[in-house]
């Protein structure tokens, strides 16, 4: 019932409003709207610092309220809102709230609890409702029919625990806890409507008992079916819309209400699980929200979200103390107790009773779980506003339930959602884990060094030298939050298990003790679980910066949570390969088309060398012959379908024999003259036996036709039966067209094929990519050092089983490897232009007007490069060669020498192209095929060193290199041997530049040492500034682009550098300095510390000093010149050498700079001791 007069009773409230602001001349309802807005803002302030749900304040306070309006009726003109019409509080707050909670839900966990969830929330809701009627029917004194019983039970069997989840979430329980018992009400408030509907019906109504057995599957059934269909179709409209926030939210709000409305009001079915599963769908496909949007379309569902509570739980205090307390006496109050009390006992008979389904589905159900499930079971709105609707009509009986539902919404509000905290506690709930503890005591000291750091450079500045900096120092002190809550120093608190010590009786000195086998487990599992989380973490950012596409993202988050379900479970190869292997049909389906193909006939058949059949060839050879033919054949078709729609008698008949007369007299011809042409050769193609076939049913079609023409009397109707039906295979000619289509056919499946082998690239490549974000981060995630130094085996183990296959899939399509890399390419130089342009626009380089127009511009090549082709062809080996990033910019005498000095090599499997230790002999460029890298990290010491020394001093690393990479530059720079050996994987070219040769060259141009180097000098930076700091949350593409803006350092004969006023960052990338005033010593590779100025160096080995200019200044500089031209040129020399970059060397894991770095024989090694000699 409340389905189909919702928005007339709505419409009919609206106009009532208007008419008592039009006789009081006051918007009283405006009001009163507004004024709880304020009202509920001012005590969420207030509230910051108690533990006391914010709904029950709002409660209180409109109880409260409705008592004053029930003492003056002055104000109860304002508050008539509250109790004119119940469905107001289901039409327009209800779809809001529904979808907020469905579209901030943890999609995985809700599909994986689902089965629980429709357990607790149908069945479940279904006996709680039976037995709350069976608690009415036997201890109410109020003569209800069972049909009214039930209708209560369905009323008060409606949860809605807004408190309890929110209050779950701010102390960090479970995720699963709070997702069943949000997910439990979302579905069990559909369900509660439904069951309402239907005993409303037979309370007051008539209903059949097939209409009772069909009503609830339509209802429910069909509102889930409408929210997936409506979710699906909002999301291919998302998928369209690129970065525009007012579009997409516009979209995400009409649909709400939209498909609330539909589903009730037009379908019939429920609007409250169509909202439900449109918001789930959404949220599944959240990446087709614009990433620059996203965060900002959860905080406009969040703020609606609040307004909704806010109103909703106020008015239904206000709704409470107006409507149920005019009408309660003195029995009633000991009736809301039985109410309060029985449900709780049916609500834990419920979960009992399916105990043993929920413990053994989806992640289970412990019995704290199943305790806080139990009492976190509040009622609220729902209840209430059903409850509302049934006073309205009825009185009598709607009366008293108003009266018990009021009071239940009232004591489990007051008692259940604020003694839900010290439940927790008691349970041991809401303790925080060590893990925890251990992750905000190093986020608290990472910022005590980060302020410490800012204060001793900002003491150094002139202008604050006189400051307070003891007042600063304290009040800039940041107090860990675990430590307060627990009144305690987190530092004496912190890990028990890790500070516990045992005071050795002989030396007398403090041993610290190992952790208990179930102790490291736990610590094994929790480091597990954050490696994991902190993949996420760089899944989703490499898709916010674009380099990652939307199916990627979510692919790879599915693997993350699947794996996060699973103890000491990390991603498998085969779970990641499975996406670039393409389908068998696929490829069987290309096989087919593929024979069906078949090279032209004048490519494989000689002309004939009679003159009259050198004609005929000539012409069925003709590049006209066989598109004349198809279009004739396509025109044939009107005469055939009009003799077949028309009846024999009919005037035009004549005319249209006549037509096919002449068609097929044309189609003898075109089979006379192939015939003629090809000779014995025609019979042997399936095409032409086609052709063959097709024009001998014409002329069969011909003489049947001759024959039937005009005497349709004289034939007995299965004559006249079999001449309709050669009718209807003139149709058959149809056929020979598909002979055109086949290739674009066949193009169509191999595009498909390339995006499969796309798709499963970039899945490959983003996992890559995470892995080696966190391998650097993951002694900040990893408590103890032994599992820490496991999780780093056996991240590293995955990620080369991926670099391998991953080089496989480029050997066997290159293509599809330089399509991902272009697109990143393209992605990231934008990316750069975007940050940029607003870099100038907070600098008022630019005025708003101007920076919009170029933000768009550059929208628009970010949307057109989601289109870009799967396939792009790989380049020729020497352009390879020439588009090597030292060869940029340099004269073309320079390239010439280069090119045609390079020496092609060829390799098979298993071949050794250089060993550890050997001497450098020249470079190599790798231009088809894969490598395996072995080699050692050495730090200072020398290869012949090696056997003599501790072998467990030195890191063993491997790797794989693959086309376009680069072996041997700085190997080249320094004259230093071989720290590691290339062995052929698969066969491999290369072209090889000899020592001699490149020696020759440097001296020869200027430039190219200088390019080798700052080459050399950018792939040592990036990873050198990770490790740092300040650039911890910068990605490598960023980096890359701001070392870009570097030049090396010029050192002449006076041995005394000083760094320019204008350096970010100065790098030593080869050698030995000494700070002038210190007299400390620093040895590459590694960051010169910023309050060092000038450094000391020898002649004899000459450093090399790479300086990272200051971006902003620079930039801020030319900008102010030349303003739009400077900066189009910027970008444009960005573009030119990232994408060089990108296409010159193998960018497969950022060109394996971070792993490889190119700078010896491309072995991978620690950033921070790595030596670099190649």
């Amino acid at each position: 019932m409340g389905g189909e007069v919702l928005l007339h009773d709505v419409v009919d409230n609206i106009t009532t409003q208007v008419q008592v602001g039009e006789q009081h001349g006051s918007p009283y309802a405006i009001l009163f709207i507004f004024g709880i807005c304020i009202l509920g803002a001012v005590i969420r302030q207030l509230m910051n610092d108690t533990n006391l749900p914010y709904t029950v304040v709002l409660i209180m306070l409109g109880v409260c309220f409705g008592l004053i309006s029930r003492s003056y009726p002055s104000v109860k003109s304002y508050t008539s809102l509250a109790t004119s019409n119940p469905h107001l509080l289901l039409s327009v707050f209800l779809p809001v709230l529904l979808f907020e909670s469905a579209f901030a839900m943890d999609v995985h966990i809700f599909y994986k609890m689902f089965t629980q969830v429709c357990i607790l929330a149908v069945p479940g809701m279904a006996v709680a409702a039976a037995l709350s009627a069976v608690m009415a029917h036997f201890v109410f004194y109020y003569n209800w029919s069972w049909m009214e019983c039930f209708l209560f039970g369905s009323i008060i069997s409606a949860t809605d625990p807004v408190a309890v989840v929110a209050l779950l979430s701010s102390l960090g329980t479970s995720k699963q806890l709070g997702i069943i018992i949000e997910g439990e009400s979302l579905l069990n408030d559909g369900a509660a409507i439904v069951l309402y509907n239907i005993f409303y019906n037979l309370s007051f109504k008539q209903m059949t008992p097939t209409e009772i057995g069909l009503y609830f599957p339509r209802v429910a059934l069909g509102g889930m079916a409408l929210g997936l269909m409506a979710g699906k179709v909002v999301v291919l409209w998302l998928q369209h819309v690129f970065n525009d926030a007012m579009v997409e939210i516009a979209i995400t709000v009409s649909s709400t209400y939209l498909v609330f409305y539909i589903g009730e009001n037009v379908l019939g079915v429920s609007g409250v699980l169509a909202v439900v599963m449109l918001g789930i769908e959404i949220n599944q496909h959240r990446t087709s929200i614009s990433p620059e949007v996203e965060v900002f379309l959860h905080r406009f569902w969040e703020i609606l979200a609040y307004l909704a509570n806010t109103l909703i739980f106020f008015i239904v205090g206000v709704a409470i103390m107006e409507k149920a307390f005019d009408v309660i006496e003195e029995l009633d109050w000991f009736y809301i107790l039985v109410d309060y009390c029985g449900i709780f006992v049916i609500r834990t008979f419920v979960v009992v009773l399916f105990s043993p389904m929920l413990t053994r589905i989806g992640y289970g159900l412990p019995w704290k779980d199943a305790v806080v499930m139990v009492w976190g079971g509040l009622r609220g709105a729902v209840g209430l506003a059903l409850a509302l609707e049934v006073a309205l009509d009825h009185e009598e009986v709607g009366n008293k339930i108003l009266i018990h539902t009021a009071g239940i919404v009232l004591l489990t509000l007051f008692v259940n959602a604020t003694t839900i905290r010290p439940l927790l506690k008691i349970l041991g709930m809401s303790e925080i884990s060590d893990a925890k503890r251990a992750a905000m005591n190093n986020a608290v000291n990472r910022l005590q060094q980060n302020q410490d750091q800012s204060l001793a450079t900002l003491k150094t500045d002139r202008f604050l030298a006189d400051a307070d900096w003891s007042l600063a120092e304290r009040a800039c002190t940041i107090c860990n939050p675990y430590a307060e809550d627990d009144n305690d120093d987190l530092e004496h608190h912190n890990l028990s298990y890790l500070k516990r010590s045992t005071n050795c009786p002989k030396c007398h000195s403090l041993v610290p003790n190992q952790p208990s086998p179930k102790e490291f487990s736990d610590m094994a599992e929790d480091g597990r679980q954050a490696v994991i989380k902190a993949q996420k973490m760089s899944f989703w950012k490499q898709f916010e910066r674009g380099v990652l596409s939307s199916d990627a993202v979510n692919v790879l988050v599915n693997l993350a949570d699947t794996c996060l379900d699973e103890r000491d479970r990390l991603f498998k190869l085969t779970e990641l390969s499975s996406h670039w292997k393409v389908p068998k049909y696929w490829e069987k389906t290309r096989q087919r088309l593929e024979k069906f193909r078949q090279a032209r006939a004048s490519d494989r058949v000689p002309p004939p060398r009679n003159l009259f059949l050198r004609y005929n060839y000539m012409t069925s050879t003709h590049v006209a012959f066989d598109p004349v033919m198809n279009v004739l054949i396509a025109v044939n078709m009107i005469p055939i379908f009009l003799e077949l729609s028309v009846p024999d008698d009919n005037e035009m008949m004549p005319y249209l024999k006549y037509i096919n007369y002449v068609y097929c007299g044309v189609y003898v011809i075109e089979l006379t003259i192939k015939i003629l042409a090809f000779r014995g050769y025609f019979f042997r193609d399936g095409w032409n036996l086609l052709d063959f076939g097709i024009v001998v049913l014409s002329v069969i079609d011909l003489v049947v036709d001759m024959a039937t023409s005009g005497a349709t009397g004289s034939f007995s109707p299965s004559i006249l039966k079999v001449a309709r039906v050669f009718r209807i295979l003139r149709m058959g000619r149809l056929l020979r067209l598909t002979k055109g289509l086949i290739p674009k056919l066949i193009d169509l499946v191999n595009n498909r094929i390339n995006r499969q082998l796309s798709f499963g690239y970039d899945i490959g490549k983003g996992f890559v990519v995470s892995e080696e974000e966190v391998a650097k981060i993951i002694d900040q995630l990893v408590l103890d050092p032994k599992i820490a130094s496991d999780l780093k085996m056996r991240l590293d183990f995955i990620r080369l089983q991926v670099v391998r296959s991953l080089g496989l899939l480029q050997r066997q399509h290159p293509g599809i490897a330089i399509s991902v890399k272009t697109r990143q390419a393209i992605r990231s130089v934008l990316n750069n232009a975007r940050d940029t342009l607003y870099e100038l626009r907070s600098n008022g380089v630019l005025d708003k007007n101007e920076a919009n127009k170029l933000e768009r511009e550059i929208e628009v090549k970010m949307k057109q490069q989601l289109h870009a082709p799967a396939f792009i062809p790989p380049k020729k080996p020497e352009d390879l060669l020439k588009s090597l990033l030292w060869l940029q910019g340099m004269e073309d005498d320079a390239v010439t020498y280069i090119t045609s000095n390079a020496e092609m090599l060829s390799f098979d499997y298993g071949d050794v192209i250089v060993k550890q230790g050997e001497v450098c002999d020249g470079i190599y460029l790798i231009i088809s095929g894969m490598v395996k890298l072995l080699g050692v990290s050495m730090g200072t010491v020398d290869f012949q060193q090696l056997a003599s020394s501790n072998k467990q001093q030195f890191q063993i690393s491997a790797d794989y290199l693959f086309a376009g990479n680069v072996i041997g530059e700085m190997g080249l720079l320094t004259d230093s041997v071989r720290n590691a050996s290339i062995t052929c994987e698969t066969t491999v070219q290369v072209y090889f530049i000899s020592v001699d040769k490149m020696q020759r060259a440097m001296k020869r141009f200027n430039g190219l040492t200088e390019g080798l180097w700052k080459v050399c000098g950018m792939r040592m930076a990036v990873p050198l500034l990770m490790e740092h700091q300040k650039y911890q949350i910068w990605s490598k593409e960023h980096l890359r682009i701001i070392c870009e803006n570097s030049q090396m350092a010029s050192l002449d004969d006076t041995m005394i550098y000083r760094l320019p006023e204008n350096t970010e960052e100065a790098i030593l990338i080869h050698g030995d300095i000494q700070c002038v005033r210190t007299k400390e010593q620093f040895t590459s590779p590694i960051i010169l510390p910023k309050n060092k100025k000038a450094f000391t160096y020898n002649l004899k080995k000459l450093p090399r000093i790479m300086i990272i200019i200051n971006h902003k200044s620079s930039a801020l500089l030319s900008s102010a010149k030349t303003k739009n031209n400077n900066f189009v040129d910027h970008q444009q020399k960005i573009a030119n050498s990232f994408v060089v970059d990108h296409e010159g060397h193998d960018d497969d894991d950022d060109d394996n700079d971070n792993q490889l770095d190119h700078r010896t024989a491309g072995c991978q090694v620690k950033q921070t001791v790595v030596h670099h000699n190649a």
